[in-house]
């Protein structure tokens, strides 16, 4: 075999070895969206607290599925907005989360708004030297160079 053949076969057992990871991925995928339908059947009779829902976003953001991400940190908002007045620095990580959800699709837009509720969150809850708010703003600052 020369080198080329050589070569050749390097090529051709990559590509195989990649085109298994890629249906291993599908699989994997194929496999999320059906227990996000199975979360969602379930929250219409069941209550689901933020916490949970800001993992499930978590999941869905590092699955590649924005689109549920997102929808699964707003349910998260909403579940923390019941919460009680002085329980409500959560949404800080809820709004930043779904910032992030933005950002990484592209939607620098709402990204840059629902940063500035994390920032406003971490702003009543936290002095203005704390990490938490400097890291917010930061986070605020760059988005606006975005848009």
């Amino acid at each position: 075999m020369s080198k080329t053949d050589n070569e050749l076969q390097y090529i051709d057992d990559f590509y195989k070895k990649l085109k298994s990871i890629s249906k291993l991925r599908y699989k994997a995928m194929d496999g999320i969206d059906e227990l996000n339908a199975e979360i969602l059947e379930l929250s219409k009779t069941e209550f689901i607290p933020d916490y949970i829902w800001s993992s499930i976003g978590l999941e869905f953001f590092h699955s590649d599925r924005f689109h549920l991400a997102e929808e699964a940190y707003k349910r998260a908002i909403e579940s923390a907005n019941s919460l009680p007045e002085d329980e409500k620095n959560v949404l800080r990580q809820i709004y930043g989360d779904l910032s992030m959800v933005y950002e990484h699709d592209g939607k620098y837009v709402e990204a840059l708004d629902v940063a500035q509720k994390a920032l406003k969150v971490s702003k009543e809850f936290y002095d203005e030297t704390n990490d938490k708010v400097k890291e917010m703003q930061g986070k605020v600052n760059k988005l606006k160079k975005l848009v």
